[in-house]
């Protein structure tokens, strides 16, 4: 039932988004000014090559993208349609999902009060730019550290030295390095996937996923294992995918760019 409910929330996560404001530039999306507006008054949006459909409340402006020295974004098949339709994506250097994704549903008894998910992040890339590279930390980590496998269920841990001194920050289980089993899951592009934790200021652990989800997209959440437990951060990864390749539009028709 748990796992279904995540299901849900993730569905809900792009019927309604808002994204965290860190520049006083905001954009206003009104899909009845496109030229053809759409049904469901959805936005599509950009990180470089990859175009997101998605329907948004609320849109702040994070900044625009960030691009290496002769790099250029590809060009929208028709820019004189307002930022934000079909003819011309908003591009983005990232999108930052705040955690207000219930707002729109009301008093629902079988909904849970808290999304898991502290943050969640998607960040424009290229493909030669893998992101955290967690799989690697895991292997450091692991260098002078036991493999404990009879902790979670297709997993295996690298984890800190407990410190008596401070059982409030260091008795912790989780603080550590995870990797699942690539033979069970996987990140996209035949990559392995880490979870790594780190103890929490607050007391706990906050943990952290993050891999290339697409060729020109990078994919960052953080979540604490009461909120989430390491047991289900597989099914719920799936789910998120999932959405999240239900979001792409597929062969998304950017102009080429002229020759120099």
């Amino acid at each position: 039932m748990r796992i279904l409910l995540f299901s849900l929330q993730i569905a809900a996560l792009f019927s309604g988004l808002a994204f965290s404001q860190s520049s006083e530039a905001a954009f206003t999306f009104d899909p009845l000014k496109c030229h053809t507006p759409d049904p469901e008054g959805k936005a599509y949006v950009a990180l470089r090559d990859t175009v997101f459909h998605i329907s948004i409340d609320q849109l702040s402006i994070l900044h625009d993208p960030v691009l290496r020295d002769g790099e250029t974004l590809s060009l929208p098949p028709d820019p004189s349609e307002p930022l934000g339709c079909k003819g011309n994506p908003l591009s983005q250097q990232s999108l930052l999902f705040s955690r207000n994704f219930n707002g729109k549903l009301g008093d629902r008894p079988d909904w849970p009060k808290a999304w898991p998910l502290r943050k969640f992040q998607l960040f424009s890339s290229t493909p030669s730019h893998w992101g955290l590279h967690l799989d690697e930390r895991h292997d450091k980590m692991c260098e002078n550290r036991l493999k404990q496998t009879d902790l979670v269920p297709n997993m295996t841990a690298c984890l800190y030295e407990k410190n008596p001194a401070r059982p409030d920050r260091y008795d912790v289980e989780e603080a550590g390095s995870w990797l699942i089993d690539p033979e069970v899951y996987s990140a996209p592009f035949n990559k392995r996937l880490a979870i790594f934790c780190m103890f929490a200021i607050s007391g706990g652990t906050d943990c952290e996923v993050g891999y290339k989800i697409f060729p020109t997209v990078n994919l960052s959440y953080e979540f604490s294992p009461k909120e989430l437990p390491l047991t289900e951060v597989i099914d719920f990864d799936k789910h998120l995918r999932s959405e999240l390749e239900q979001a792409v539009v597929k062969d998304y028709p950017w102009k080429k760019s002229p020759p120099n």
